[in-house]
C-alpha cells in the first residue's frame, strides 16, 4: 500500500518511481545543481589567484638592514667577557656580579658596567632560582631593556632546586 501511494505521488509530480531508486528524471536536477556549485567554486579560485598574482610583484615587507649581522653568538660572548650576569636567588634579592642591588638600580648599573661597549656585545645573563616568580624575572627583563641591551639570556640555576 505504501509503495502505491508513493508511486501515485510520483506520477502526479511527473517523475517516475521504481521501488525507491532514483531514475534519470530525478537525477538531472541534482547533477545540474552539483555542476553549478563546482563551476562557482572554480570561478572563486580563479578570481582569488588573479588577485594574488597581481600583488606578488610587490615585496611583502620592505627590506630591513640587519644591524646585528656582525654580532657574536652568546657562547662567544661568554668567553669574550662582554656580558653582565644578574643572579636572582629569590624574589627580593638581586645581584649583579657579587654586588647586591635594588630592582630600581638594575638599569643604571647595567648601563654603567657596559659603558662604551658596542651594542652587539651587550648581553645580560639572568640566572634565576627555580622558585623565583615570573613577575620578578619580567621586572629584570624590563630593566635590562631600559639599559639598551642587545640580548637577554636566561640561565637555569641547577644548584638550588625550587620547592
Amino acid at each position: 500500500m505504501r509503495e502505491s501511494v508513493a508511486a501515485e505521488a510520483h506520477r502526479r509530480a511527473g517523475t517516475s518511481y521504481r521501488l525507491g531508486c532514483l531514475t534519470s528524471q530525478t537525477m538531472k536536477p541534482t547533477i545540474f545543481r552539483l555542476g553549478i556549485i563546482a563551476i562557482s567554486f572554480l570561478i572563486g579560485i580563479a578570481v582569488s589567484l588573479i588577485f594574488t598574482n597581481q600583488r606578488s610583484d610587490e615585496p611583502a615587507l620592505p627590506p630591513v638592514g640587519n644591524r646585528f649581522s656582525n654580532c657574536a653568538n652568546p657562547t662567544e660572548l661568554v668567553y669574550k667577557g662582554g656580558n653582565v650576569v644578574i643572579s636572582v636567588p629569590n624574589d627580593d634579592e638581586f645581584y649583579i656580579g657579587k654586588q647586591k642591588v635594588e630592582p630600581s638600580q638594575i638599569s643604571a648599573r647595567i648601563t654603567q658596567l657596559f659603558g662604551d661597549v658596542c651594542l652587539c656585545d651587550r648581553v645580560v645573563f639572568i640566572k634565576g632560582a627555580a622558585k623565583v616568580k615570573f613577575q620578578t624575572l619580567d621586572l629584570i627583563v624590563r630593566q635590562a631593556r631600559d639599559a639598551e641591551v642587545n640580548r637577554i639570556e636566561f640561565v637555569l640555576d641547577r644548584k638550588k632546586r625550587g620547592r
